[in-house]
């Protein structure tokens, strides 16, 4: 369902604003999407930690994604803007 939600918003951006400033919009719909995806494990991880269960091994599945999250963040800091055409 959130494939659908996604595709939908993606689809009705372009009639709802003008071309010229969809590109905000558009950007902001994904970094929403980008965070959510970001912060979905983690919140799994955490509430097999809360809860009653015995899962010690989700303290490692939340440690090493977190880890990879946090390379990634270094790596993107790194990489130049894109050029806008002239």
């Amino acid at each position: 369902s959130n494939a659908f939600i996604d595709a939908g918003v993606n689809a009705l951006l372009p009639w709802a604003w003008e071309p010229e400033k969809l590109g905000f919009w558009v950007n902001l719909v994904h970094c929403v999407w980008g965070i959510g995806a970001g912060l979905s494990p983690l919140i799994v991880d955490a509430s097999f930690l809360i809860g009653a269960n015995d899962a010690s091994y989700v303290l490692w599945s939340q440690t090493i994604t977190a880890l990879l999250q946090l390379s990634l963040s270094f790596w993107l800091f790194t990489v130049p803007a894109p050029r806008s055409p002239d």
